[in-house]
């Protein structure tokens, strides 16, 4: 679903791969600063969100299409594209959703990729890294998000290659993305609603560890030298030298 032409004719792509399509709030609103500075975002759902109350929903899963649309156009992306592939099962499929996604990525031609965390604990969310790595397979800039711990599934504290600071305004925006995909935000057990409470603290989270207000992070992976977040965000961004 094109939401922007004129940003999906934008002269610097990038592609943000979600697992499910509430997933890009993990990248504490990294796609909504690079929307802002021209970059146009390219939104790819590997999953149809459609696993919840003990099996795949049909009404569920065109809900969480449409919500996807109204997020993409809160956090002015480009581009919405859904694979639908079974929610919860993206281990299984990661052939097929990696075919499906280079063709994705040959028709977008971006500059780089944000995926989430490689150890991120949703089997899903790890799924969609090795789909996005294998992809790419070394010819792009590949980023990951956060998760909502700011852990790995080992328990180890998430290191970051970049910090970028929130204005208040951009922080709003990302928070008002996320909470358009009510299904995911209303009437859900207390343990779910502490997870999206969870979500949503991220950005002051991570601006306590860099004294900001609000704050995100991103890893970059290994294999390419180029690092186009920090050429585009220039001063704004803090990249961080890893030994």
């Amino acid at each position: 679903t094109v939401i922007n032409k004129d940003k999906l004719s934008a002269k610097i792509k990038a592609i943000v791969v979600e697992a499910h399509p509430d997933d890009a709030a993990l990248a504490e609103g990294l796609d909504v600063k690079l929307a802002r500075k021209g970059v146009g975002i390219v939104i790819v759902t590997f999953t149809d969100g459609g696993a919840r109350f003990g099996g795949q929903n049909e009404n569920l899963v065109r809900q969480r299409k449409q919500e996807s649309i109204n997020a993409a156009k809160i956090s002015e992306a480009a581009m919405v594209v859904n694979l639908g592939y079974p929610d919860g099962e993206l281990s299984s499929f990661e052939p097929e959703v990696a075919e499906s996604f280079g063709k994705v990525v040959a028709d977008i031609n971006p500059e780089f990729v944000i995926a989430p965390h490689e150890f991120d604990e949703h089997a899903d969310h790890a799924s969609a890294f090795r789909i996005a790595k294998k992809t790419l397979n070394g010819t792009l800039p590949l980023y990951t998000m956060d998760t909502i711990t700011r852990r790995t599934k080992f328990g180890e504290s998430i290191v970051p290659t970049h910090y970028f600071p929130l204005s208040e305004d951009e922080k709003k925006v990302r928070d008002d993305a996320y909470l358009a995909h009510e299904s995911q935000i209303l009437d859900l057990p207390p343990h779910e609603m502490q997870a999206v409470q969870d979500v949503l603290d991220l950005p002051q989270k991570r601006g306590q560890e860099i004294n900001v207000p609000y704050a995100g992070i991103t890893v970059k992976d290994g294999g390419t030298v180029s690092d186009p977040i920090a050429e585009i965000l220039g001063e704004e961004i803090k990249v961080l030298e890893l030994s």
